[in-house]
């Protein structure tokens, strides 16, 4: 958990504080909210804020959605989601979260069109209070699950509906971790448009992904370069001299909780392990990481790499994945084989099991911009991006406020790290 999360924890467990703003103090208080909106066609378009607490009744809805979803997210689908709340609840929206649906129904019958995490949060400094989408760096992706059947007129409704006083939402709207070029982005800028809705978007980065390859023989030697592919190569064969070197995939279940057990081990022993940071030490976390690697296998969506010598892990890769898109979740390697360079070691064999799929659509390394690893052997770019959004005409000031108030967090945090940097330098 980060700094101005660990605030906002503070705050909410003060009387008065961000937690009293909201409707009582904790997630045991988080009350479901609803907004209806009729149209000329007789159909009832309703939005609702439902509490974790209410997942289960939610469950068939959001895997009938994910299946029929304009753009995909694995991180918002079903099982994802399950996992995810209300076990992460506490952690990552201390003030309380909720499952945001859109419904849309004719008499009996209603169908969910929108779906997505929600909670409410501050950014910047000074702080503004923000609706917010849940996505972080457990669920890195934030896009909303939107039915592609009619997904403007779904998305607009979205935006008019939050606007309704009655459900006392900030006026605000954060949507973090977008794809840019992604059809569900096109339809909330036409909505935004169509409503008069100020916005701005920040923090735009680019991080590396893979897109189908014509010839996976070759492709390593392209991406890579001859001379850092045969470099590679060395280093592989001097430890294949050194006794047995293996590269596996686990994809039963049994298989997967072995694999996983070894990762957690790796992880822990390693920079992660020392700095306190590794799955392994925050228990909720690792039991919803586990959870999801053996939900998403039921319909071959979890996989784990795993780099062996001498039957030693040597390095471990989790790869998710949901609609023909992959992300290399997790990895962790011994660091005891540094000079052999464990890390794009299986990273190199994993991108060629990548590659070699027929149901690839496109891989999301979720790195970051610039990336020394992932940007060298993984050539296409993802566009991503932060969009904070007035849902009102009227609250151009606040989104103009709230967007250099959180210029100024970002610039905070960027000499903060330097400081840091700077002082272990001079410790050594």
């Amino acid at each position: 958990m980060g700094v101005f999360e660990d605030m906002m924890a503070q705050s909410s467990r003060r009387p008065g504080g961000l937690a009293g703003i909201l409707e009582g103090r904790g997630q045991s208080a988080i009350t479901t909210r609803r907004s209806t909106s009729s149209t000329l066609t007789s159909h009832l378009w309703e939005l609702e804020l439902v509490p974790p607490r209410g997942l289960d009744r939610l469950m068939g809805a959001i895997r009938n959605l994910a299946k029929n979803a304009l753009e995909p997210n694995l991180f918002f689908e079903a099982e994802v989601v399950q996992a995810a709340w209300p076990r992460l609840a506490s952690l990552l929206a201390p003030s309380g979260c909720w499952m945001l649906c859109l419904w849309e129904g004719a008499g009996e019958s209603r169908k969910l069109r929108v779906f997505m995490p929600v909670r409410i949060s501050r950014i910047g400094l000074p702080s503004k209070l923000v609706l917010e989408i849940l996505a972080h760096e457990y669920l890195p992706t934030g896009t909303p699950l939107v039915d592609r059947e009619n997904p403007d007129e779904a998305v607009e409704t979205l935006f008019r509906l939050l606007a309704d006083p009655q459900l006392k939402l900030p006026t605000l709207f954060s949507l973090p971790h977008q794809r840019a070029d992604g059809p569900v982005m096109a339809c909330i800028d036409e909505a935004l448009t169509a409503l008069g809705l100020p916005s701005v978007v920040h923090r735009k980065t680019q991080r590396a992904a893979l897109a189908p390859k014509e010839d996976p023989s070759t492709f390593l030697a392209t991406s890579l370069g001859k001379k850092r592919l045969r470099e590679l190569n060395r280093k592989w064969r001097r430890l294949a001299e050194k006794g047995p070197l293996s590269f596996t995939v686990a994809n039963t279940q049994d298989d997967l909780l072995n694999a996983f057990e070894q990762f957690l081990t790796l992880e822990l022993h390693g920079w992660k392990g020392r700095r306190g940071t590794a799955l392994y030490n925050h228990r909720k976390v690792t039991a919803f990481s586990r959870q999801i690697v053996v939900e998403l296998c039921a319909n071959g969506g979890s996989e784990i790499a795993v780099l062996s010598h001498n039957n030693r892990p040597v390095a471990v890769l989790i790869l998710l994945s949901g609609d023909g898109w992959f992300v290399p979740w997790k990895i962790a390697f011994d660091e005891d084989y540094r000079a052999f360079s464990p890390g794009m070691q299986i990273m190199a064999k994993a991108t060629t099991h990548l590659v070699e799929k027929d149901n690839l659509v496109m891989a999301d390394s979720l790195a970051v911009e610039d990336h020394w690893m992932m940007n060298h052997i993984w050539p296409d770019r993802l566009s991503m991006q932060n969009v904070l959004v007035g849902l009102t005409p009227r609250s151009r000031p606040a989104v103009q406020s709230a967007f250099e108030a959180s210029q100024r967090q970002d610039r905070v945090k960027t000499t903060l790290k330097s400081l840091l940097r700077l002082d272990k330098l001079k410790k050594r």
